[in-house]
């Protein structure tokens, strides 16, 4: 009885042993297909990592090279935005200058004309009725500054030509209540004198303080105590008309 007790509980023993080796042989070799697998997994996972990583470095780079090249372009953008904005101070400080000194022509221009109104009137008439043709351009709104400029230029020429000679004007005036055709001599700017063909009308003409004035035959009187003066202004007109007999005279004249 006691040795087949121990036959049967060797008979157990071989057979749990034996189950056991079974189940430790199955999980051995499910655990190697799992970690066979895994590594499987592992090396796809690490390849497709690398794959993606070299993509990836790729655009890194790509996306380096363009955030460079966009600061440059910025960079670029700030310096030619700086350079314009510089350009259009730049050009604004002289619109203003250019404003600055316009306004200051115009005021120039303005004070020259009020001053030549007043010296018109003091002008030689032959003198003073071109210069009221052109202060009509000088007036005119659609003359520019360099426009008026011109014609002042021209006013001041014609008064100095006129000043330089001695000139020479036959017109009818208004003596003594009569319609007379003379002869006028004007010496420059200041001095004239006139004479009718006759000889019976004479006349003295200056510039005076605030008008050009004519002194007529007796007015002289007043000024001149000589009696000739009918014929030293008569030797005048015949000097004048026949240069070959141009001699000395007297002359009366009237500083102001």
């Amino acid at each position: 009885m006691k040795h087949l007790f121990l036959f049967l509980s060797a008979a157990i023993m071989v057979s749990v042993n034996s189950y056991a080796d079974n189940n430790n042989s199955e999980t051995l070799s499910a655990l190697v297909t799992t970690w066979l697998g895994i590594e499987s997994q592992k090396g796809k996972l690490l390849m497709d990592w690398n794959s993606r990583k070299a993509t990836l470095d790729q655009r890194l780079e790509l996306y380096s090279v363009e955030k460079e090249t966009l600061s440059k372009l910025i960079q670029e953008s700030e310096e030619s935005m700086s350079a314009t904005d510089q350009r259009r101070l730049e050009l604004i400080a002289q619109q203003q200058h250019f404003e600055s000194e316009q306004e200051k022509v115009h005021q120039l221009i303005h004070s020259i004309k009020q001053k030549m109104k007043a010296m018109q009137v003091r002008l030689p008439p032959p003198v003073a009725m071109q210069w009221e043709q052109k202060m009509l351009l000088l007036e005119g709104d659609h003359a520019s500054a360099s426009e008026q400029l011109e014609h002042i230029l021209a006013m001041f020429k014609q008064a100095d030509d006129f000043n330089q000679r001695i000139a020479v004007n036959k017109v009818s005036m208004d003596i003594a209540e009569q319609r007379i055709h003379v002869n006028q001599y004007y010496l420059g700017l200041d001095q004239a004198w006139y004479v009718s063909d006759d000889g019976e009308h004479y006349g003295l003409g200056f510039a005076g303080a605030s008008s050009w004035r004519w002194l007529h035959n007796d007015e002289l009187k007043a000024y001149f105590d000589d009696g000739n003066l009918a014929d030293h202004i008569s030797s005048l007109k015949r000097i004048i008309e026949n240069p070959t007999e141009a001699e000395f005279i007297t002359l009366p004249i009237i500083i102001k």
